[in-house]
């Protein structure tokens, strides 16, 4: 389906709420990826493992929704992608964007 959105409907990237291993499975077929997860999902500590996974699973950046200021910092200095916030983030991600579907 991500092929599908890329080749036919012209989309630059594909946002996934999924596992490292999906995220690996369409990067590796040249798709890059929106790897979306959630602040509500773990200590900083372990959000700052999950954001590590699915980057080195290929994400290209981060959805960190829900990330708050603790983990939201963590997560952004740990990881070499840039780690976007909707709902619940702030100034301490490397950015904020409204989703319109």
């Amino acid at each position: 389906a991500a092929m599908r959105l890329v080749e036919e409907g012209g989309a630059d990237l594909v946002k996934l709420f999924a596992s490292p291993e999906l995220v690996r499975a369409v990067a590796q077929r040249g798709i890059p990826v929106f790897a979306e997860f959630h602040g509500d999902q773990g200590t900083p500590e372990n959000l700052v493992k999950q954001a590590k996974h699915l980057e080195q699973a290929g994400a290209s950046l981060l959805d960190f929704r829900h990330s708050g200021p603790a983990a939201g910092a963590a997560v952004a200095e740990a990881v070499s992608i840039p780690v976007l916030g909707g709902l619940g983030g702030g100034p301490w991600l490397d950015g904020r964007i409204r989703m319109v579907h």
